[in-house]
């Protein structure tokens, strides 16, 4: 199949296509589902983990997994969710090994889990929100979620910035349906418990 061909086909389609081509063709569609799906990867990947040279390895590896276990690929779920499946499993495992956050208890009750999340962050002076640039505001955000516990960071970047459905994000992190809307729920309460305590002026 000429390359140009190749470029029109779905991601699924190119990945059933590895698992009967030639080492040639696999190499190109390697080629175009990384050129693809790089940038948005790397962007979930580096809010999860903000660690430039982290999340180019753990990129490598999720698409070195991929291909090699392409065979095992169910056409009935989409190539997105499985390869944010692969990739938040190596980035989680990477935050564990760092051990540089503790998972709150999901059966906590909020304003306990508020109270010691707050007190685990730096104080910062309230700043206006006119007074900020948008680059400054995307640091703020950025920061909150790098101090939000991994997996729940992780169900709130799927849902609110990657758009994924409860569905797709059950089958990404091997949760039940239920459990992503909960989990959900109790990220952005912390979130927004962080942000309006922290800098209660921005949103007047």
């Amino acid at each position: 199949m000429h390359p140009q061909d190749l470029s029109s086909l779905s991601d699924e389609q190119l990945l059933n296509l590895c698992k009967k081509s030639s080492e040639e063709q696999v190499a190109k569609c390697v080629e175009i589902l990384i050129n693809r799906h790089y940038r948005r990867l790397y962007n979930y990947l580096y809010r999860m983990l903000p660690d430039s040279e982290a999340v180019e390895d753990i990129i490598q590896e999720a698409f070195f997994r991929i291909f090699k276990n392409a065979y095992r690929y169910k056409r009935t779920a989409k190539f997105t969710t499985w390869m944010f499946k692969i990739a938040t499993n190596l980035a989680l495992n990477e935050l564990r090994r760092r051990r540089t956050h503790q998972s709150t208890p999901l059966d906590a009750q909020l304003d306990d889990e508020g109270a010691r999340f707050l007190e685990s962050l730096p104080s910062n002076e309230e700043a206006p929100i006119e007074r900020l640039s948008k680059e400054e505001l995307q640091n703020i955000i950025d920061e909150i979620l790098e101090a939000l516990p991994p997996d729940f960071r992780a169900v709130l970047l799927l849902c609110d910035m990657e758009n994924m459905s409860y569905q797709q994000v059950a089958e990404t992190l091997g949760l039940k349906h239920g459990t992503v809307g909960s989990r959900l729920c109790r990220a952005r309460q912390l979130f927004a418990f962080y942000f309006t305590h922290r800098y209660k002026s921005l949103l007047r």
